[in-house]
């Protein structure tokens, strides 16, 4: 592993680690029942979460390809990473369950 004296590496606490992998796990397992607009929202909120270099453009892809991207970036995200990815799909779940009672009301 190469050091970078621009972002020294630190041990994560019990708690840090935990929430890392809370999040990871609720990431993976909410992710697969997104439409394609949710999971392209999630990566772009994990890229420009990324520390230490500009955003880079997600590229448009397939819903099953962007699924593989986010469980693959998943592995390596950082806590900051995982935290933008998890609240850009709890915006996306919390907006369809919105329209669904909507609808459930209307009928």
């Amino acid at each position: 592993m190469v050091m970078r004296p621009d972002r020294p590496s630190r041990q994560l606490s019990g708690s840090e680690l935990r929430e890392l992998l809370v999040l990871r796990a609720r990431l993976r397992e909410t992710a697969v029942g997104l439409p394609r607009a949710a999971l392209h929202a999630a990566l772009v909120a994990m890229e420009q979460a990324h520390a230490g270099r500009p955003p880079r453009p997600v590229a448009l892809m397939t819903g099953a390809e962007l699924l593989r991207e986010l469980k693959w970036r998943l592995e390596t995200a950082s806590p900051a990473e995982l935290r933008a990815g998890a609240a850009s799909v709890e915006r996306a779940r919390r907006a369809r369950a919105r329209r669904e009672a909507r609808r459930a009301a209307r009928a």
